[in-house]
């Protein structure tokens, strides 16, 4: 089973309101080092902007983690 680790520090409010291209790799990389920190396997997200640049980011600086949509999680659990 898959169990949920809240990196409780952020709120996607926070992140996003109309502009996406505010995201900077500031903000991606403490995402991506809280995840690690907390010993996540996987980043679930639901914003495809969001999934994107924190792929960027994670294969950038070479990290064990991978990043996945909700939609994509969920899909592999039931086995499609």
């Amino acid at each position: 089973g898959l169990e949920l680790i809240q990196l409780g520090e952020f709120d996607v409010d926070t992140f996003f309101s109309n502009d996406y291209a505010a995201i900077s790799a500031e903000m991606v990389d403490r995402i991506v080092k809280l995840a690690v920190d907390k010993g996540a396997d996987f980043i679930v997200v639901t914003e495809p902007s969001l999934l994107l640049h924190i792929r960027a980011r994670i294969s950038k600086t070479q990290q064990k983690i991978k990043c996945r949509h909700i939609v994509d999680l969920i899909a592999a659990t039931l086995g499609f």
